[in-house]
């Protein structure tokens, strides 16, 4: 997750790569993007209230050559393929507990429940769990936000 402190700090990160406060305005400047050296300096502190916009961001990235914050925000951000493994593990555990209810279900439907059908339900549960301590990982794998 992006806070607010690492923003500052990647911020001053990113000025100080550009080879410091009056290089990185004088960057700004020359590309068409004006932005003081009093601007950057504020972007840097913390609780200011001020934050790099989006198109000084590009343009001091451009000029230090790394993705200092963009790199940053990309990470931040959670991975689709994660959640839609999440979210297809969840798909295919519900689907498996309905089978195994349905197979519980048609086993004790006539009061008795066999050997063979006690087998089959135990396989069924272990399919359910199996299934299921599959979802938790896939779970575990979600980057969490505050």
């Amino acid at each position: 997750m992006l806070t607010d402190r690492l923003q500052v700090l990647l911020t001053a990160q990113l000025i100080k790569r550009c080879g410091g406060l009056e290089e990185a305005s004088r960057a700004c400047e020359a590309s068409g993007q004006p932005y003081s050296v009093a601007q950057l300096s504020r972007c840097q502190t913390l609780n200011s209230g001020c934050s790099l916009p989006l198109r000084i961001i590009v343009c001091l990235e451009e000029y230090c050559g790394e993705p200092v914050i963009g790199k940053a925000l990309v990470e931040a951000r959670p991975s689709n393929a994660h959640i839609d493994c999440a979210m297809t593990e969840a798909a295919e555990t519900t689907e498996a507990a309905a089978g195994f209810q349905s197979k519980v279900r048609k086993a004790v439907a006539d009061g008795v429940v066999t050997a063979a059908e006690q087998a089959e339900l135990e396989r069924e549960a272990e399919a359910l769990f199996e299934q299921a301590r599959q979802s938790r990982e896939a779970v575990q794998r979600l980057r969490v936000s505050a």
